[in-house]
């Protein structure tokens, strides 16, 4: 339905343009009873001739849908010889491109000189192509802390803030960013629906080069910054592992070290060696089946303490690395005390007879 609106709309619009052309062409001869009519000047003619020209060019464009050429030729014909008229034509090739912003503020001016002739005819269809073109559009007024700022919608230039008038603003997602030299853009992005009126309040902060110093807008306040170390989470975890590894692995030590002696010790002429691996027992009831438990238990436990030893050791070294190496160094803002505050807005320089003193008042 929106379509079929606009192309109606467009079309009564280059019917209603084409009749005013063949008019106005048809007025352009000079009367025979007004004599002041004949002592024209010959610029003036030729000018308003070659305005015609150009509107009706511009409508001819408009019927074979090349808005975007049609509009430029209106815009070169309203600078020759500005009129109502041609001024509507440049807002209905706008509405047909999506201009909507620019098609609105030039349709109601058009429509402001109710006087003109060609817009008592054609009020009923410029008012609804305004309709239509209104529907696209919404009220955005903007105020910034600092004046001078400039406000952009979606990467364009509005104008200095504060707006004479609320900004007219497409429908839609919307980019607000406001601007000044010396101070951070503010940006906010909202919702622009048709017909609504939005208002929106920017506190811009001045660009901070010296981290112990915030500027505010008006005012100055100092305050005191530490730097602190902050280190992985993962730092505790990983020597909590490494320790526990590490004395895993020496408990393995130990097993591996006294399955090692109990292998040595002894030997078979001397068959009462009790505790070694010549010791029977009702599991290895042999020697060779004793020795061969007590040296596959010492090899167990030799790996079990290389393991322990190697990755308790890799974790406990990467954990400390990370605990007092790999962090990352922060800014923190600390407030001054109120005794610190005093002392230095109360410290004023005195000049006596021994010297420059500070005078100090708590």
């Amino acid at each position: 339905m929106e379509g079929l609106s606009r192309r109606t709309l467009t079309c009564a619009a280059i019917l209603l343009a084409t009749t005013a052309t063949r008019a106005a062409r048809a007025q352009s001869a000079p009367s025979q009873d007004a004599g002041a009519d004949a002592q024209r000047a010959p610029v003036e003619n030729e000018t308003t001739t070659q305005a015609e020209a150009l509107v009706a060019q511009g409508i001819q464009l408009r019927r074979a849908s090349q808005d975007q050429q049609a509009l430029a030729l209106f815009r070169q014909a309203y600078a020759l010889a500005p009129s109502p008229r041609i001024r509507a034509q440049i807002a209905l090739a706008e509405q047909a491109l999506g201009q909507w912003p620019a098609a609105e503020a030039d349709l109601r001016a058009a429509l402001d000189q109710r006087e003109d002739p060609w817009i008592q005819r054609n009020v009923e269809a410029l008012d609804a192509a305004l309709v239509a073109i209104t529907s696209h559009l919404g009220s955005l007024e903007v105020t910034s802390s600092v004046p001078g700022a400039t406000l952009w919608v979606n990467g364009r230039e509005i104008g200095p803030l504060p707006l004479s008038a609320p900004a007219r603003i497409e429908t839609g997602t919307t980019q607000i960013e406001v601007r000044l030299t010396g101070y951070n853009t503010g940006r906010r992005t909202i919702e622009i629906e048709p017909g609504r009126s939005y208002r929106e309040s920017f506190a811009l902060v001045v660009i901070n080069t010296d981290p112990t110093i915030q500027r505010l807008p008006g005012q100055v306040r100092v305050v005191n910054v530490t730097e602190e170390y902050v280190a992985p989470r993962a730092s505790v975890p990983l020597m909590i592992a490494g320790a526990a590894l590490v004395l895993g692995g020496a408990g393995a030590h130990v097993f591996w070290q006294n399955r090692v002696t109990v292998y040595n010790s002894g030997s078979p002429a001397s068959p009462s060696n009790v505790g070694s691996c010549y010791d029977p027992t009702e599991q290895h009831p042999t020697r060779i089946a004793r020795c061969g438990a007590v040296l596959g238990e010492s090899w167990a436990g030799f790996g079990l303490m290389v393991s322990g030893y190697v990755l308790g050791g890799a974790a406990l070294v990467t954990g400390v690395a990370l605990r007092f190496v790999g962090g990352e160094r922060r800014v923190r803002e600390v407030a001054p005390s109120r005794r610190a505050s005093l002392v230095s807005a109360q410290c004023l320089p005195l000049l006596t007879v021994a010297g420059a003193t500070c005078a100090v008042q708590f």
